[in-house]
């Protein structure tokens, strides 16, 4: 999927996070594709969505807490310290 088709359910589930950002410990992205190709557009790789999320207002208040995990490459390791993994 386009990144643009899904910034309405992005902001959606910002917005319900925030609201109860007290109660939530982490907030995970989990997604497939680590870079673009092979199906996946250059706006949508799980590091580009990690990062467009910051621009996000409703989801300012959770980006401390928000983790990403993606797959597609087939190995486990730290992609960015203490906010993205690689799990394959």
């Amino acid at each position: 999927h386009a990144y643009d088709t899904m910034v309405p359910y992005f902001t959606e589930a910002c917005s319900w996070a925030s609201s109860n950002v007290d109660s939530i410990d982490a907030l995970l992205l989990l997604g497939h594709w680590n870079s673009d190709g092979d199906g996946c557009d250059s706006a949508s790789p799980v590091p580009t969505i990690f990062q467009e999320l910051a621009l996000i207002p409703e989801c300012a208040p959770v980006l401390p807490k928000l983790r990403y995990f993606m797959g597609h490459k087939h190995c486990n390791m730290v992609t960015e310290a203490d906010v993205g993994f690689m799990v394959g």
